[in-house]
C-alpha cells in the first residue's frame, strides 16, 4: 500500500487535495485501521465456511449491490436537482 501513497504522491494528490504531509498519514492511517480490523473478521469467517472460491465472488457480489444500491438514490435525486435548476425552454 505504500507504493499506492508514492504513486498518488507523484500525481499530485496532495497538492491538489491541498494536504500536508502528516494529513496525507492521517488519511492512510485511517484508511489501513478499518481495513485491518475487517481483514480479522473476514479471514475467520473464510475459514469457518472452508470455500474460499465461494466465499470471495460473494463478497464481490455484496460490494457491488452496496455500490448499486448506494448509487440507486444518488442518480434520481441529482437528475431531480439538475431539473430544477436548469428549466427547459418553452
Amino acid at each position: 500500500m505504500l507504493a499506492g501513497n508514492s504513486a498518488a504522491r507523484l500525481r499530485g494528490f496532495e497538492d491538489e487535495l491541498r494536504l500536508s504531509s502528516t494529513q496525507n498519514s492521517t488519511l492512510l492511517s485511517i484508511l489501513f485501521v478499518g481495513y485491518i480490523l475487517m481483514q480479522i473478521p473476514s479471514n475467520m469467517l473464510m475459514n469457518y465456511l472452508g470455500m474460499p472460491s465461494t466465499y470471495l465472488p460473494c463478497c464481490a457480489i455484496a460490494r457491488g449491490l452496496i455500490t448499486v444500491l448506494s448509487e440507486a438514490a444518488f442518480v434520481p435525486g441529482a437528475l431531480f436537482l439538475l431539473s430544477r435548476r436548469y428549466k427547459r425552454s418553452t
